[in-house]
């Protein structure tokens, strides 16, 4: 963003790789370790990248905040879910070489802990990591896969009967040439990041399966994985919590023209399923669409959720209980075809519209240094400067224990991420803030909610080195 900001780190740097390495204390903080850390590998560790949340239209960071305990590095760290939450804190999640993309994020509240994944573009893997919620990395980073070609646009649940995650991403030769293919493939992992069973493949259709998302219904322990199929469909999937197919892929939308960027959730209530898209089918305009899948994969009818003026695209949506039903939320280009809006509309949990549309935000895109074109069968142009439309994220999740959702969107004009909070019967947003005011990008926001005690996650894709993205996140307690 375009702000003057400063940090404030607390922490010990360990190098080497002896079994008992001397604690070299970084300039920016001074502290004595209780004990003598065995580190498996090299790695530098700054736990904590402290700053409070900022309101819209200050900057006001947050003094540094002591650790509590001295932070281990290892593979099968153990997780302290009692750890005690000390302030909203920023967390360098991975700054390794090479642009860091896409992340996704999940919530355990058996070991009270995140888990981000994200695609390395550098070795184009999926890599994770897990952060505690009082914004400690836990462990080290994390493989979810490194088989060949790409791994991409990752997204996670958590499973909370069998303990684990469910990581699942397109899979292939990228989703820009019309000669390659795209799959959907999927990978559990333990609580501590471990690899569990073999390689999902989900989806090994020809042509492109990319876009993909999933939910987990914890009342028939399983998954519904969605996704853009071929070049115009939306397809979903049934996976057990093994990971095995249950029954054959089927279809949730059909219509003309393109149906893209799936997006679902699960209704534990009705234990059924609410699953929007951004549909191409009725002019040269993009809309958003939505509809209700029964636990065994019957689609039921469709719903219009949004078919004004102009695009909507790229679509998110949460549940908050069936007194309320779902939010829908998306970038909406109606009054600017290049720098959107962010609006949202309240889904009764029978499918029907309530209320008017909610403007969330009025931020938007604008001018990109150096950016570059993508057309339908790869790179078409690219310039000093370029007026883009980048086709913006919403990251939406609702927080049981506060009963309010939490809204995510990134800022272009100022290059920030913003947030704010919206009841569960509508209204006005309230309670906005920035996120991240660093200098440089911030985009591709992504959410993951504590259930049990409240708080949340916030992790995106962060150029204020100037270079390549990382990844940082963002832990309210």
């Amino acid at each position: 963003g375009n702000h003057e900001w400063t940090h404030s780190l607390t922490g010990l740097q360990y190098l080497g790789t002896t079994p008992t390495p001397t604690p070299t204390a970084t300039s920016i903080a001074t502290a004595t370790p209780t004990a003598t850390p065995s580190l498996a590998r090299e790695r530098v560790y700054l736990p904590l990248l402290c700053k409070a949340h900022v309101p819209d239209g200050t900057v006001s960071p947050t003094p540094p905040v002591t650790p509590t305990a001295t932070p281990t590095d290892t593979e099968t760290a153990t997780a302290t879910p009692t750890e005690p939450p000390v302030g909203p804190l920023e967390v360098p999640v991975s700054t390794d070489s090479a642009d860091q993309l896409h992340p996704a994020a999940a919530y355990s509240a058996q070991h009270g802990e995140y888990l981000v994944v994200w695609q390395d573009d550098g070795s184009t893997d999926l890599h994770g990591q897990r952060v505690s919620v009082a914004g400690r990395l836990h462990g080290a980073w994390i493989g979810v896969s490194t088989a060949p070609l790409l791994q991409q646009r990752p997204a996670a649940a958590y499973n909370s009967q069998q303990d684990e995650y469910l990581i699942i991403w397109q899979d292939g030769t990228g989703e820009a040439s019309t000669s390659g293919h795209n799959y959907i493939h999927g990978q559990r992992l333990s609580w501590d990041g471990h690899r569990v069973g073999g390689l999902i493949q989900i989806c090994e259709a020809t042509e492109w399966q990319v876009e993909p998302d999933l939910a987990y219904n914890a009342i028939n322990n399983e998954y519904l994985v969605v996704w853009r199929d071929g070049v115009v469909d939306v397809h979903g999937q049934r996976l057990s919590a093994s990971g095995d197919l249950l029954g054959a892929k089927f279809t949730i939308c059909s219509a003309s023209r393109q149906q893209n960027y799936p997006a679902v959730t699960h209704n534990p209530d009705a234990n059924e399923y609410l699953v929007v898209w951004d549909d191409h089918r009725p002019n040269m305009n993009y809309d958003i669409y939505g509809a209700r899948i029964t636990a065994d994969g019957v689609v039921a009818a469709e719903i219009a959720l949004c078919t004004s003026q102009g695009d909507q695209r790229r679509p998110k949506v949460a549940f908050s209980g069936s007194a309320n039903g779902y939010l829908v939320a998306w970038p909406d280009y109606r009054n600017n075809p290049s720098r959107p809006d962010f609006c949202g509309q309240l889904v009764s949990a029978q499918g029907q519209l309530m209320g008017g549309l909610i403007t969330l935000s009025t931020a938007g895109s604008a001018l990109v240094s150096g950016a570059t074109a993508l057309g339908a069968v790869g790179v078409q142009s690219s310039a000093g400067s370029l007026a883009t439309i980048i086709h913006e994220n919403t990251a939406i999740a609702f927080d049981p224990v506060a009963l309010q959702y939490v809204v995510v969107w990134p800022d272009r004009g100022a290059g920030d991420i913003r947030a704010g909070y919206l009841q569960p019967g509508g209204g006005t947003l309230h309670g906005k803030f920035t996120v991240c005011p660093a200098p440089g990008e911030q985009r591709e926001p992504a959410i993951a909610v504590n259930g049990a005690n409240g708080g949340f996650l916030i992790a995106w894709q962060d150029q204020r080195s100037g270079r390549d993205f990382d990844i940082y996140a963002y832990v309210q307690p």
